[in-house]
């Protein structure tokens, strides 16, 4: 039986933009709250790469990903907002689509 859910794939940065690493804490409190609100969470490893004014940035990750039944939009900017504001993210990455559970 084939399931509708909502995936939610959250990077999440493992330093600040000056190279300083993100405090423990606040990504602790980022998952906390991702496993209270949809019951659990997969954690992986990523690297990012872009590009600004002609150089080539490598950022070193997190993914927080999570499925579940439905999301309400106010929680997802909520999100956005806390990496915006916690971790001094300029443009958080989030990625929300639609999948089917087998």
């Amino acid at each position: 039986m084939v399931k509708k859910q909502t995936k939610i794939d959250i990077v999440v940065p493992k330093y600040y933009n000056n190279k300083e690493p993100i405090e423990s804490s606040l990504i602790q409190y980022l998952r906390d709250l991702l496993i209270g609100q949809c019951g659990g969470l997969s954690v992986s490893d990523s690297k990012g790469y872009w590009s600004s004014k002609g150089k080539i940035y490598i950022d070193e990750n997190m993914v927080f990903s999570v499925v579940t039944k439905e999301i309400h939009e106010d929680f997802i900017k909520f999100i956005k907002e806390y990496i915006t504001d916690e971790l001094k993210q300029k443009e958080p990455f989030i990625i929300k689509s639609e999948v089917d559970l087998l």
